[in-house]
C-alpha cells in the first residue's frame, strides 16, 4: 500500500506603496490518497531542477491561455524560494511564515527591492516517490485547481517569478514555493499639480486626497490605479458619493494639471515631466 500526501497554501503580501497593506490571504488544502496494489520498489527520484523549469513553463503557458503576459525566472525570487523551501524541508515546518518572517521579508532579505509579492507553498509526499514529470504536474495542477494559488498565477501586474523545491532527508516529503514578485521600480508613479486657486479632493482607488494650490503631489502605487476629481463644494450635488468630474486612468508617468476654469476647474493630463517646479507634500500613497 502506497500512501501519497499533498497540502498547499497561498498568500499575497504588498508593500507599503499601496494605498493600504493588503491582508494575509492564507488557505490550507491537505488531501491524503491511498494507492494499493504493487510490490514495494526502490522510490523514484525527481531531477529537481527540471521541476523547478516545468512549472514555470506550465505557469508562463497558463498565463498565457488566460491572456497574461509571461513573468521571468528572477535571481533573488529564487534564491528566497529555495532558503524558504530548504527550511521547511530541514525542519518540517509547513506555512508561509514557518520560519517567523512574511513572503515579502523573505523576499527584500534576498535582495529583491519589491512592490508586491505573491506566493504560492505545497508540499507532497509519496513512498514510492515521484517521476520528475510527475511531481510537477501535482504541483503545478494542485495550484492551478486551488482558487487562491489561481489568482497568485494569473495576478496582472507581477513580472518575476522564482520556483524552488526542496526534500526532506528525514521524511522524504518535497516541500514547493512558487513566488511572484512585481519590483519597486516598475512602480505606478504619477503627479498632480494643481496650478488653480482652490483646495481640490481627490480620490485614487479608495482613499480620498486633496491637493493645495500651487502644489505638485506624487504618487505611487504597485498598479494602475483609477483616480477621480471631486467637484468643488459649490459643484457638489444631494447624491453622496460626489459624481467626479472627470476620471483618469493612471497607468504610470502622467501629470494631471489642474487649471481654473469658468465656476470651477478642468484636468488635463500629459507627461510628468523629469523635474518638478513646485513645492510637494509628502507623497500620497
Amino acid at each position: 500500500m502506497y500512501r501519497t500526501c499533498l497540502c498547499f497554501g497561498v498568500i499575497l503580501l504588498a508593500s507599503s506603496l499601496l494605498a493600504q497593506d493588503a491582508p494575509p490571504d492564507e488557505s490550507h488544502e491537505i488531501v491524503l490518497v491511498e494507492e494499493t496494489g504493487g510490490e514495494w520498489e526502490q522510490a523514484e527520484q525527481p531531477k529537481v531542477a527540471e521541476v523547478v523549469k516545468s512549472i514555470v513553463d506550465r505557469t508562463n503557458a497558463f498565463r498565457k491561455e488566460q491572456k497574461r503576459k509571461p513573468v521571468a525566472a528572477n535571481v533573488e525570487l529564487t534564491q528566497a524560494a529555495q532558503a524558504f523551501a530548504d527550511y521547511m524541508a530541514k525542519t518540517g515546518r509547513y506555512g508561509h511564515t514557518a520560519d517567523g518572517q512574511t513572503p515579502a521579508a523573505r523576499a527584500k532579505a534576498a535582495g529583491y527591492d519589491y512592490c508586491t509579492v505573491r506566493e504560492n507553498i505545497a508540499y507532497a509526499f509519496r513512498s514510492k516517490g515521484f517521476s520528475t514529470e510527475d511531481l510537477a504536474e501535482r504541483f503545478f495542477t494542485g495550484w492551478k485547481e486551488s482558487p487562491g494559488h489561481r489568482r497568485n498565477m494569473l495576478a496582472r501586474w507581477v513580472a518575476d517569478t522564482g520556483v524552488a523545491i526542496a526534500k526532506s532527508e528525514e521524511t522524504d516529503t518535497y516541500f514547493a514555493v512558487q513566488l511572484f514578485g512585481r519590483p519597486e521600480s516598475a512602480a505606478v508613479a504619477f503627479e498632480i499639480a494643481n496650478r488653480s486657486k482652490v483646495t481640490v479632493e481627490y480620490r485614487v482607488g479608495d482613499r480620498d486626497y486633496s491637493v493645495s494650490p500651487r502644489v505638485i503631489r506624487t504618487h505611487k502605487s504597485c498598479t494602475p490605479v483609477t483616480v477621480e476629481f471631486l467637484p468643488l463644494a459649490s459643484q457638489k450635488e444631494a447624491s453622496h458619493p460626489p459624481r467626479p468630474i472627470k476620471t483618469v486612468k493612471a497607468t504610470g508617468g502622467e501629470r494631471m494639471t489642474i487649471e481654473v476654469a469658468e465656476g470651477g476647474y478642468l484636468v488635463n493630463v500629459e507627461d510628468a515631466p523629469e523635474t518638478s517646479d513646485a513645492p510637494q507634500p509628502n507623497a500620497g500613497r
